[in-house]
């Protein structure tokens, strides 16, 4: 454990404020967890929280001294991760297999989550997809891709939904 490893971690951390006493809870809290594991989980955390008001952002001391770098183990979907695929573009995806395909052969060309999305939705559906109802796909698409990573991210919705008209 340095000095520098708590400094990255806490830089890591997605509020940053009230540095020094931070720092002391992070050195702490490295006694317990290894730095490489301590890491990963407040990226997590950093992560679950990009979108968050800061307000609701526990202090970093706080954070720390309750040991709620646990929480993960106590229940793993406490921070869910967002989908590594956009939703914007895990769309594309979706729309490409069936411009190419008719969505017959979309499981061998689209990633698992993908597919398994526009499963939810109905491939029939999409594939009779048009200029009016296209909009409504996107967003019962999007609900269910989001769904399948256990949260939902507004803002990558509205984007998609522009993006679409």
């Amino acid at each position: 454990m340095s000095k520098s490893q708590a400094l990255e971690v806490y830089m890591a951390y997605p509020r940053r404020c009230a540095r020094k006493y931070a720092l002391a809870c992070i050195e702490k809290s490295l006694r317990d967890l290894p730095f490489d594991e301590l890491l990963d989980r407040v990226k997590r955390y950093a992560k679950f929280c990009k979108d968050q008001d800061p307000q609701f952002i526990p202090h970093p001391s706080t954070w720390f001294n309750q040991g709620r770098y646990y929480d993960i183990e106590d229940d793993p979907n406490c921070w869910p991760a967002a989908p590594e695929i956009p939703v914007a573009e895990a769309w594309e995806m979706v729309r490409e297999a069936i411009r190419t395909h008719g969505g017959l052969k979309a499981r061998d060309i689209v990633p698992a989550i993908v597919y398994d999305a526009a499963k939810k939705v109905g491939w029939q559906r999409l594939c009779d997809m048009n200029d009016f109802s296209r909009a409504d796909n996107f967003k019962a698409f999007a609900r269910a891709y989001e769904a399948g990573h256990g949260g939902s991210r507004a803002k990558d919705l509205g984007i998609g939904v522009q993006a679409e008209e």
